[in-house]
């Protein structure tokens, strides 16, 4: 397989995240405005009632809050985190494990918990105004509501990356994974909806491959080929050292050993191990 690029661990487009950011941003700067400014009108002179401006301004401050979070998860660079990186027992053995970041599973959690809640205050106000379309937002319920504790329980599960001396694990939200040493064929790093991943693929037809699917509220297709994935945010430290790593330890059985003790995560880390 060709060497993949590390640059392409990433998150989205940057030009394309910072519009996103900026005019949400000025939108729900605005709506602020105009709705705090009618509440400093007298009553009478308003063109929209107090009601609906404490709405159209608790609105807008959220909308700020959704712009700001966004911001965080797509735009925002965290420092490395070494001590993400550590020899522990895995599975019965030593092996080098890397904590996942978990930013990016909270923001769309955060979102998904705005919009019901939107959802489900419109739905509540219209109905008791007996408005016929009290239904519409009601759908936006059904329709979200299933992912929310979905996106919690992902939230709260532990998900990191296993490097061992036998071979490759991932825990993810979805499910784990693992792949023998001996059945890696290589590193790519691909597009997964809206994240880059780091895809460690499997030889075709990898006796070792297993993949268990971890209980969900919302059914998720499983891997259809022998791989592992894990999502460009999730990593703590520099990717292309990650990916390096993995690549000479495929390369170099025998070196696989180390990933036993401190130099496997010296390797992991790069620089940073030194």
């Amino acid at each position: 397989m060709p060497s993949p690029d590390p640059q392409r661990v990433t998150g989205r487009s940057a030009v394309l995240s910072w519009f996103t950011v900026v005019v949400n941003g000025v939108l729900a700067v605005g709506l602020l405005a105009l709705s705090l400014a009618m509440l400093a009108e007298p009553a009478a002179e308003r063109s929209w009632s107090t009601t609906a401006c404490v709405a159209a301004a608790t609105g807008g401050a959220v909308w700020l809050l959704v712009a700001a979070s966004y911001h965080r998860n797509y735009l925002h660079v965290p420092p490395a985190d070494p001590a993400s990186v550590g020899v522990q027992n895995a599975d019965g053995e030593r092996a080098v494990v890397m904590t996942w970041r978990r930013t990016f599973q909270r923001q769309p959690l955060f979102v998904a918990v705005v919009v019901l809640l939107v959802a489900l205050g419109g739905t509540v106000t219209l109905a008791a105004a007996d408005d016929a379309g009290w239904w519409l937002p009601l759908v936006v319920v059904l329709l979200v509501g299933p992912w929310v504790p979905e996106r919690i329980v992902e939230a709260a599960r532990p998900s990191r990356l296993v490097l061992s001396p036998r071979g490759i694990a991932v825990a993810g939200p979805a499910g784990d994974g693992w792949l023998d040493w001996d059945d890696v064929r290589g590193i790519a790093v691909e597009r997964e909806n809206q994240w880059s991943v780091v895809r460690i693929v499997g030889v075709a037809g990898a006796a070792s491959w297993r993949f268990r699917r971890r209980r969900r509220f919302v059914w998720v297709r499983a891997p259809s080929r022998p791989w592992l994935d894990v999502p460009g945010p999730a990593f703590t430290v520099e990717p292309q050292h990650v990916i390096e790593a993995i690549a000479h330890y495929r390369r170099v059985p025998a070196a696989r050993g180390e990933l036993a003790s401190e130099a496997g995560r010296r390797r992991v880390l790069g620089p940073l191990g030194l």
